[in-house]
């Protein structure tokens, strides 16, 4: 989904765990509307936007005050941001994809279903050879329970989440809503 930051103000609480560089604030925010068709290790990532980004997973509903963040994410790729984390089928979400302090502009943000392994998009046997590659060189992308631990069960999670599909066709990535 791309989106502009450009006239958006701060409408969610600091979030003192979402921070490189001290200021806790994800400004100029935007919220988009997740739900995950499928269980798994879900990656959001605005990497490539045009400024310094910030993002934000949050359960449910809006917060109702700082430290209920279940991820976040400030610079990860170069400025922008991208973190993983475990999301159950059928379960609501919402994105919070903001800036650094004075920091607004033009971007994308992208979910990749826990299955799109190389993040193209498309779910197709592609998928499923990256994983097990990943899992094999002990890349911890693999690690589809999120505990850390590369093991079988990793390999079974990709193959159900690949298996179960993720969108409404069952064969792209899941959709954004504002």
């Amino acid at each position: 989904v791309q989106f502009d930051t450009c006239a958006s103000t701060t409408s969610g609480p600091s979030e003192p765990l979402c921070t490189r560089s001290g200021d806790s604030q994800i400004s100029g925010d935007l919220w988009y509307r997740f739900t995950a068709p499928v269980g798994g290790r879900t990656v959001v990532s605005t990497c490539g936007s045009a400024f310094d980004t910030r993002l934000g997973i949050y359960a449910g509903s809006c917060p109702s005050g700082p430290g209920s963040v279940l991820a976040c994410s400030d610079n990860s790729c170069a400025q922008q941001a991208q973190l993983a984390f475990q999301a159950s089928a059928g379960v609501p979400y919402l994105i919070r994809v903001g800036g650094t302090g004075p920091a607004r502009g033009l971007g994308q943000v992208v979910v990749r279903c826990p299955a799109d392994f190389n993040a193209d998009g498309l779910l197709s046997p592609a998928d499923i050879f990256a994983g097990l590659n990943a899992y094999f060189a002990g890349d911890l992308a693999a690690d589809y329970s999120g505990d850390g631990i590369l093991a079988p069960a990793d390999i079974f999670a990709l193959l159900n989440a690949y298996f179960a599909g993720c969108g409404p066709t069952g064969r792209t990535s899941p959709k954004l809503s504002k």
